[in-house]
């Protein structure tokens, strides 16, 4: 685990500058609350750590993240390095750390628009004692109202912008989540959140949450997958003012996690 402590000391700017840093902030601890929602993490060949994303526990063998979080870890993996995934609520030296031997990435996921930015990552063995996520029911957020609550969980950078003008970052690998409010709903598959601690009162997050579960309400029905490469924010606050997310709910996301567990 001697690299981990690298991770966990050394590398943590050169993760806060890859697109696959993303991080809940203004939030709180998590514990075991959510105990299926995991880090993944990237290792080069080195044995150096050189990224994360979010993702949760879709089945005892595959986890469900975003696509371009599934093309980056495979990219990884095609050029030598590992892939790991942790349920861990601390990410520290004595960390549990779980293979990914493949991924797999939504036929419809556009790069273009980055519509159903959706994919999975498949475990090397089952994981066992942790239940699943469950899945929205057929159009169900279509109902969702303005307002309607959500949870986002996940790991990274916690930043603390208490004091006026200024926030502070810091990088722990703590699981948190943070409140949100709906905003939005299209028939395109995506779900807008306010995020904006000033707005909301609920925090947020900060450079997205990309492959992180939305929970709607204080239920543990996964909504969406929040998306981190979304170009939303405040223009002088590093974190977000409202971010997004791919609905699980529709009949192209639905086809796809078809594939690896049954929809309700």
């Amino acid at each position: 685990m001697r690299k981990l402590v690298v991770l966990l000391l050394m590398v943590g700017p050169s993760l806060l500058a890859t697109d696959a840093a993303h991080a809940i902030s203004n939030g709180q601890l998590d514990g075991t609350t959510h105990p299926n929602v995991a880090a993944v993490l990237f290792q080069d060949t080195s044995g150096e750590f050189i990224g994360l994303c979010g993702s949760s526990l879709l089945s005892p063998t595959v986890l469900l993240s975003t696509a371009h979080c599934a093309a980056d870890a495979k990219s990884v993996m095609a050029d030598g390095g590992r892939v790991w995934a942790t349920f861990d609520p601390n990410v520290d030296p004595g960390t549990t750390l779980l293979a990914v031997s493949s991924t797999a990435i939504s036929p419809d996921f556009n790069p273009n628009s980055g519509l159903f930015d959706l994919g999975v990552l498949v475990l090397a063995a089952p994981v066992n004692g942790i239940a699943p996520v469950q899945l929205p029911t057929f159009r169900q957020l279509d109902g969702v109202k303005k307002n309607q609550p959500f949870a986002v969980v996940g790991y990274g950078v916690a930043v603390d912008c208490s004091a006026p003008g200024l926030c502070i970052q810091s990088f722990d690998l703590m699981r948190r989540r943070a409140g949100e409010r709906a905003s939005t709903t299209d028939g395109g598959g995506g779900i807008e959140f306010q995020m904006n601690t000033s707005a909301t009162g609920l925090g947020g997050t900060c450079y997205g949450d990309g492959g992180d579960p939305d929970f709607l309400g204080s239920s543990s029905v996964q909504a969406s997958v929040h998306d981190g490469g979304a170009g939303f924010g405040a223009a002088n606050n590093p974190c977000h003012s409202a971010g997004f997310g791919y609905r699980l709910d529709t009949r192209q996301a639905r086809s796809f996690l078809a594939g690896y567990v049954s929809v309700p």
